[in-house]
């Protein structure tokens, strides 16, 4: 074999090491991987709406994990969700991480007042920003779900209803909603039985249960799905336990609501 032929395939063999090295250490496989710091750093130095897109749903991911409260956290979710959208405005995945990292937030504020309802008005329009550009999308939907659990368990069924427009029942409709879209979104179905465990345990029960189960009968698809089912296990043994309790400091844990 010459040298050149030699050298031309040494160089290929290079690129295609590289290469396959580039897309193995993307932001989004280093999410999937559960490297999440690294997801981040990758994620902003790679200067893109879709690298921000991650960095931000990886920091989203961190705060969720992280022991509340942890206002950092918070902060630097908000930080990187507001980058990723101005880069690509009403993006899905940074709105739906604006919009949780905002109720966390609210959450740590507590009591209804003019702060939490400035933060609560921000994230229904961001949840409702992107709807118009992604009607269909599940997580969206189940995060304006979300939005009138919280602004409800917050405020009570009146006044939310009075001066939010925030319901129960419509919360309810748009989860049956995702679920049609996503059936076996681990997150989802998570966030759904969490919502309603933290506003009323008792009342919701076989709602919660189903959703719990449903978790912990599904595949995971990455890392972060595996701590969302090993979380469901937890809370569905609680709930069964009847150790109430228990399962209301746990619950408050996740979410990150005080006391």
């Amino acid at each position: 074999m010459s040298n050149s032929l030699t050298a031309t395939l040494g160089g290929l063999v290079v690129a295609i090491s590289l290469s396959t090295s580039a897309l193995a250490d993307n932001a989004l496989d280093l999410w999937t991987q559960g490297k999440y710091e690294d997801a981040i750093a990758t994620g902003v130095a790679e200067k893109s709406p879709e690298g921000l897109s991650t960095a931000a749903r990886a920091a989203m991911t961190e705060l969720t994990l992280h022991p509340m409260p942890c206002p950092e956290c918070i902060q630097r979710a908000e930080d990187l969700s507001r980058k990723a959208l101005a880069a690509d405005p009403k993006s899905a995945v940074p709105s739906f991480c604006l919009a949780g990292a905002l109720a966390y937030r609210g959450r740590m504020v507590g009591t209804i007042n003019t702060q939490t309802a400035s933060i609560g008005i921000e994230a229904r329009k961001t949840i409702e920003d992107a709807m118009a550009a992604s009607p269909d999308d599940a997580r969206l939907i189940s995060a304006l779900g979300i939005w009138d659990f919280e602004v409800v368990r917050v405020a009570g069924s009146v006044l939310s209803r009075i001066v939010y427009g925030a319901r129960m029942e419509r919360g309810l409709a748009l989860f049956d909603q995702a679920f049609k879209l996503s059936p076996n979104d681990i997150l989802i179905h998570y966030q759904y039985g969490l919502s309603l465990a933290a506003y009323d345990p008792d009342e919701y029960r076989s709602k919660i249960e189903a959703a719990w189960m449903r978790v912990a009968a599904t595949r995971p698809q990455n890392a972060y799905d595996e701590e969302m089912k090993s979380r469901a296990v937890k809370l569905l043994s609680l709930l069964k336990s009847g150790d109430k309790k228990t399962l209301d400091g746990t619950v408050k844990g996740y979410l990150g609501i005080p006391g």
